[in-house]
């Protein structure tokens, strides 16, 4: 068993998509890996010389001694996705029929997290001084209405 960070019941988080992928991957992933839920990064924007600090949250950040690190964008529900002109919409089916837009693109948003902690990871030195190493994969978007096949796919 995947030990998860906080160190809450996944049974206790809020929203159903999350709790359930939480559910799964602490049941499924070795005790080895890390799950931390719902990561909040802080990191300094180089456009403006590093004087001001970007934030962001990814839903899952595993960290997995073999394969490094993976950023999860869950999203649940009807999750589907069109073509409008030169943009990509993703949007969900509501439970009465009418859809909604997706805010932020989810792979541009799981890749931006992926990016940041990368960025952090770097800025970052061991207590001897020498660099962080850290290998990173990601798994951009997981439109979660199974979890089966989310864990079929980490598996791989």
């Amino acid at each position: 068993m995947a030990r998860l960070i906080p160190d809450v019941d996944p049974n206790d988080i809020p929203l159903k998509p999350e709790r359930d992928v939480a559910k799964a991957l602490v049941r499924d992933l070795p005790g080895d890996c890390l799950i931390y839920h719902s990561y909040c990064w802080l990191r300094p924007d180089r456009d403006y010389y590093m004087k001001s600090l970007l934030e962001g949250e990814a839903d899952f950040l595993i960290l997995d001694p073999r394969y490094g690190l993976l950023v999860l964008e869950v999203k649940g529900g009807d999750v589907r996705h069109r073509i409008d002109g030169d943009e990509e919409v993703y949007y969900r089916i509501l439970s009465d029929g009418r859809s909604k837009d997706i805010p932020n693109h989810p792979f541009r948003q799981a890749s931006g997290n992926l990016h940041a902690i990368e960025e952090i990871l770097k800025l970052t030195t061991s207590p001897t001084g020498s660099a962080v190493v850290v290998d990173t994969q990601w798994l951009f978007l997981i439109p979660v209405t199974s979890v089966s096949f989310l864990m079929t796919l980490i598996q791989t």
